[in-house]
């Protein structure tokens, strides 16, 4: 996600986000219960925090009450774009994820949008995931950054045209370069083999489980526009958190 208030040239480094995200809304989601994901998350052990976290929350609606990012892009020319957002009800910078909580934890009003940052993945995350340059691409891959977002969750490529929306909720690991040559499959396998990734989806599973079932007209749409970025075996696989991706 463009930072707030940057200027987004084309041409500019590139940024890829592998995306953990749920398919379906959870029936609410209120500061309160963000607190206790997030008390849960630090106890993994899976993320150091260097300088401040940005915190974004708007109450009020359901998350899936309409599809209205948080942030966009406004073209103003020549290729150059600015960012916009919504007005939170919350932004804040805090030093550290007991900061977070401690500024959430008395909220108990449903959760429209929120943007919040985790902190620095620690080495045994960040190594099983990266390359440093390669005889086919100079550029290295370095996903090293936590988040988690609530809101519309969209997937994409470079070689996709489009992105596709895809759910409601995400943990996201980020960083600066592209896949290639990797593919995304490559890249999921390579986090499944992580077990401080694997426990991180398993927390997002047990706090907000999916209820099982088949794919609706909605996910089977979605699935079948993705192509190479659904990374999966079958179309058909039951309802469950998958993994996206965010490159650009």
């Amino acid at each position: 996600m463009t930072e707030p208030g940057k200027q987004y040239i084309e041409g500019m480094a590139f940024f890829t986000t592998l995306k953990f995200y749920r398919p379906t809304a959870p029936a609410s989601v209120s500061g309160e219960a963000l607190a206790a994901f997030i008390g849960a998350f630090d106890k993994l052990g899976v993320a150091s925090v260097y300088g401040k976290l940005s915190v974004d929350l708007k109450f009020g609606k359901a998350i899936d009450a309409d599809k209205k990012p948080a942030h966009w892009l406004e073209p103003i020319g020549n290729g150059i774009a600015t960012t916009a957002e919504i007005r939170w009800d919350v932004s804040a910078r805090c030093g550290s994820l007991e900061d977070v909580i401690g500024l959430i934890k008395d909220r108990r009003e449903p959760l429209y949008r929120a943007y919040v940052q985790l902190g620095n993945a620690v080495d045994e995350v960040t190594s099983g995931v990266q390359r440093i340059g390669s005889p086919e691409n100079e550029v290295s891959l370095t996903l090293d950054s936590w988040s988690l977002e609530l809101g519309p969750i969209h997937t994409s490529s470079l070689s996709v045209d489009d992105s596709i929306f895809v759910g409601w909720m995400s943990l996201n690991l980020s960083g600066y370069g592209y896949l290639y040559p990797w593919s995304f499959v490559d890249l999921v396998r390579r986090a499944e083999a992580v077990s401080a990734i694997a426990k991180v989806t398993s927390l997002c599973r047990a706090t907000w489980p999916v209820t099982t079932g088949k794919p609706g007209r909605r996910e089977r749409y979605a699935r079948n526009k993705m192509g190479d970025l659904w990374p999966y075996p079958s179309k058909e696989m039951p309802l469950d958190w998958y993994w996206g991706l965010s490159e650009g």
